[in-house]
């Protein structure tokens, strides 16, 4: 089960729906468009690996970011809900 919230929202001046999300593990949301969201130009990636969904999972399944470590994660999702696709 997923501890997912969301809230819908209508763009008033394109009519665009936008859907809000929190998602409790990075492992929720598909690599490839995460990465695409946190470095538009791939080159930045290398440089600062930080927000990088390998990243972000790896302190995750190691439990570097925990509810004992004083750390919980919570990632925050806008998508399309014409298309389902992840825009930031």
């Amino acid at each position: 089960t997923s501890d997912t919230s969301e809230t819908l929202l209508t763009l008033p001046s394109s009519g665009a729906s936008i859907s809000i999300e929190t998602v409790p593990s990075i492992d929720e949301i598909v690599q490839s468009e995460w990465d695409a969201c946190a470095y538009p130009q791939d080159e930045r990636a290398e440089k600062v690996p930080f927000l990088k969904h390998s990243f972000l999972a790896a302190l995750e399944s190691s439990k570097s970011v925990s509810r004992d470590e004083g750390w919980l994660p919570l990632h925050l999702v806008v998508k399309s809900e014409n298309d389902g696709k992840l825009l930031g």
